[in-house]
């Protein structure tokens, strides 16, 4: 608690969510154990644990989060040193670019203009989410504004201004648009495989069961998307949603 009062003001909300998820879970793991007596071996099975739970690119920003957090209390003088050894998870999977196809694929199923915006701007000028809300306009040049406000030039062509302006004005949270993404991703895959997410065994009470979990809120949409598909449904309303 003393850490994130001494943070409020200088880190980000979205940045403070990740702190306090990431130490909250290292107190469950620790319980009311003191900071100078943590035994390095609860912190690794706890590291373990976790790599079973998430991804390891989810378990690298907790373990980034608890590092900056065991800093602090070096500088504060409530430990000497590190705990224990914090290593980044192995990441054995490679990035794949969104191919021109599936790009439009996607684009096809956001429908919200400004969504469409942050999207298209981000790909063809390789600006980051959260830097499109603060980046500037001066004398026909764009400049992002990364950590530190440090300033990067980018060149972008004429026609995407537009796309610039509109997303100055609505200003979308970053997260808002990752989700509108991966949405339209899947519901682009489902489009592309008719065998993707059958459904031929389940009923409208089935799809409703599977949103009481993490899981079954992302697939949800989707399994009502295959639903209409499937029984040649036009689309459900809310109301059939429900029922």
């Amino acid at each position: 608690e003393k850490y994130l009062m001494d943070n409020r003001n200088k880190i980000k909300p979205e940045t403070m969510k990740s702190y306090k998820r990431a130490l909250s879970l290292l107190v469950d793991a620790y319980g009311s154990a003191r900071i100078d007596k943590l035994n390095p071996e609860v912190f690794y099975d706890f590291r373990n644990k976790l790599l079973d739970q998430i991804t390891p690119t989810s378990v690298n920003i907790r373990m980034r989060s608890i590092k900056v957090f065991m800093k602090w209390c070096i500088k504060r003088n409530y430990i000497n040193k590190m705990p224990f050894e914090i290593v980044s998870a192995v990441i054995d999977y490679e990035k794949e670019e969104v191919t021109d196809v599936e790009y439009d694929g996607i684009i096809s199923f956001i429908i919200d203009p400004v969504i469409k915006s942050y999207i298209r701007f981000a790909r063809l000028t390789g600006f980051r989410l959260g830097e499109l809300n603060k980046c500037e306009y001066e004398n026909g040049k764009v400049y992002a504004i990364g950590k530190r406000n440090k300033k990067r030039e980018i060149q972008i062509a004429d026609w995407l201004l537009e796309d610039l302006h509109l997303i100055q004005k609505h200003q979308y949270d970053p997260g808002r648009v990752t989700r509108e993404f991966t949405l339209a991703y899947r519901k682009h895959l489902l489009n592309q495989n008719p065998k993707y997410l059958d459904i031929s065994d389940r009923d409208h009470y089935v799809l409703i069961m599977m949103g009481r979990d993490k899981v079954g809120r992302l697939v949800k949409p989707l399994l009502f998307d295959r639903y209409c598909k499937q029984y040649g449904i036009k689309q459900m309303t809310e109301a059939d949603k429900r029922k």
